[in-house]
């Protein structure tokens, strides 16, 4: 198209576009007056209007700036057009006045092109220069002109036709500039929108990636801690296994050096031991395996939390031992817990062990009165929910402490890591439940847990 954008930045195609259309527009004014200068040169007697010959220059220099701009020196073409403008306007001015509606229009023109095409400052400094311009063409008028008489001629259609179409150009000018405004504010919104979306999608993209890999270190240090603890509980759990092993060994000797005269009575004596020892073999073995089990979901069946809580005791008895704290899991009903055995069991594991060693900790209940320590673990349901509850009479937490007990990274214990307690809010949340504690400082500490109940225990 004639009035296409030549090629360039942003800000170029919109003054190139402008300066198109302003030019396109030109030409065909110059073009029309140019038909209208010739017909009267050759109709009317007396024509002291301009000859065509000369005006046909304007016509010529108009399509000249036209090609420039087309050629894409947009920035050159503009300042050629403002340039051929006022240079019109003056002569315009110098031969005829000041006061000629003509010049007055041209320099309204130069102005208005100005502001469209040159940058706030220039435009300023053009427009002061055609205010100057204006009062020099008023003093030479007032001084040295003497106004043609065609100058006192009543106004005839083809001056309000011209008139009109020069105001209706001045207008399209301004409006054609606004609505470029109007666009590039437009493009400038839109672009800043789609920079916010862009952002926000980012910063989203972000949040998910960082949770990701919070998720991932966090299952990462419950492993770490679950092996430690592990090779803690290994050494109570070794030792406590050298008894059993011992009597096996014992045992399966005099079976070997008995004689038949010994009888199936003496036989019988010797293999229950043996049949005992085995089972309890058995039984720290099961609790070993339990402890080393990876982290899995909940179960669809249930977890039976007297034998979770029994495996729990057994692999902390050496630990209990060595502390001089008794583990009590006599109220430990057989109920079915919505979480995996896994799970539940590392609950226990880590409320007993809590327990011990709030109990061997100083500022114990125990050390200012005469009484054992004891860990005591208790389960029921009522048909609606599930509780657990594991107490100690050991140094007791305060209510600030209690209340950020479950908090990953908090820690009342000098060498504490902050996850263990975590850990467990993390595995009852998961099932649906709850979890508090109640104590003081001194009076030992109950950690109770809310499951809810499973319609089909």
């Amino acid at each position: 198209m004639i009035t296409s954008p030549a090629a360039g930045g942003e800000d170029d195609a919109r003054r190139g576009y402008l300066l198109n259309v302003i030019l396109a527009i030109s030409i065909a004014l110059f073009a029309a007056l140019e038909l209208v200068i010739v017909w009267n040169f050759f109709t009317l007697d007396g024509y002291r209007g301009l000859h065509p010959v000369p005006f046909a220059f304007f016509l010529i220099a108009c399509s000249a700036i036209y090609a420039i701009s087309r050629s894409g020196r947009v920035r050159l073409a503009s300042f050629l057009l403002i340039a051929f403008y006022a240079i019109g306007t003056m002569y315009a001015g110098w031969m005829w006045g000041a006061s000629l509606p003509a010049t007055l229009f041209g320099i309204a023109l130069v102005i208005v092109t100005t502001g469209v095409f040159m940058e706030p400052g220039p435009s300023a400094l053009v427009s002061v220069a055609m205010i100057a311009v204006f009062a020099a063409l008023g003093a030479h008028e007032a001084i040295a002109l003497d106004l043609p008489d065609w100058r006192l001629d009543e106004v005839n259609a083809t001056d309000i036709i011209s008139y009109s179409a020069g105001f209706l150009f001045l207008s399209f000018i301004a409006w054609l500039s606004s609505r470029e405004i109007s666009r590039s504010l437009a493009r400038a919104r839109r672009s800043e929108r789609l920079l916010t979306e862009e952002r926000d999608d980012l910063e989203r993209r972000i949040a998910e990636r960082t949770a990701s890999l919070l998720e991932a270190e966090q299952a990462k240090t419950e492993e770490l801690e679950r092996t430690a603890k592990f090779g803690e509980l290994a050494k109570g759990l070794f030792h406590d296994l050298m008894s059993p092993l011992t009597a096996l060994s014992i045992r399966a000797e005099h079976i070997a050096a008995s004689n038949e005269a010994s009888g199936f009575a003496e036989l019988k004596k010797d293999i229950e031991p043996v049949t005992a020892a085995s089972k309890k073999m058995l039984s720290f073995m099961e609790s070993m395996k339990r402890c080393m089990a990876e982290r899995q979901g909940t179960a669809e069946t249930g977890s039976d939390a007297f034998k979770e809580a029994s495996a729990a005791r057994d692999m902390l008895a050496y630990a209990a031992r060595m502390s001089g704290v008794s583990i009590d899991i006599s109220e430990v009903a057989p109920v079915s817990v919505p979480a995996h055995p896994t799970r539940l069991n590392q609950i226990f594991l880590n409320l007993i062990s809590n327990g011990i060693e709030a109990c061997a900790a100083p500022g114990s209940r125990h050390s200012k009165e005469s009484g054992e320590r004891s860990v005591s673990a208790s389960a029921r349901s009522d048909g609606r929910a599930c509780r657990i509850e594991v107490r100690d009479n050991g140094c007791g937490m305060s209510p600030a402490d209690a209340a950020r007990a479950f908090d990953r990274g908090f820690s009342t214990k000098p060498d504490g890591g902050g996850r263990g307690l975590a850990t467990v809010k993390d595995i009852v949340q998961e099932a649906g439940g709850s979890a508090h504690i109640a104590g003081s400082p001194g009076e030992g500490a109950a950690v109770i847990i809310l499951f809810p109940a499973r319609a089909d225990a």
